[in-house]
C-alpha cells in the first residue's frame, strides 16, 4: 500500500505595511499590505506548494510596486513568512 499524506494549511495573515516594509508614507501602503495578506492566505489555503506561492506572490508584489512591494525588503519578508508557514 502507498500512502500519500497531504497537509492542509489554513492561515490568516495580518501584517501591516510597516511589517511588509512598504513605503508607509503613501496612503495606499495599508491597502497594498492588505492585498498581499489576502493573496498569501488564498494561495496557501488553496494548498499551493511553497515555490508556487512564492511565484504567485511575486506577481502580486509587482502590481504593488508603487509602494515598494517589489523591493528587496518586502521580498525578504515574504521569505520569512514562507519559512514560518512551510518550514525551511
Amino acid at each position: 500500500m502507498t500512502l500519500h499524506i497531504k497537509r492542509i494549511l489554513h492561515i490568516d495573515v495580518t501584517d501591516t505595511a510597516e511589517q511588509w516594509e512598504l513605503f508607509t508614507e503613501d496612503h495606499f501602503a495599508e491597502v497594498a499590505a492588505n492585498g498581499l495578506n489576502r493573496a498569501l492566505e488564498m494561495y496557501v489555503n488553496q494548498g499551493m506548494k511553497k515555490d508556487r506561492v512564492r511565484e504567485m506572490m511575486h506577481v502580486i508584489m509587482n502590481s504593488y510596486a508603487k509602494v515598494g512591494a517589489a523591493d528587496t525588503e518586502p521580498r525578504a519578508h515574504l521569505e520569512f513568512l514562507l519559512d514560518q508557514i512551510f518550514g525551511n
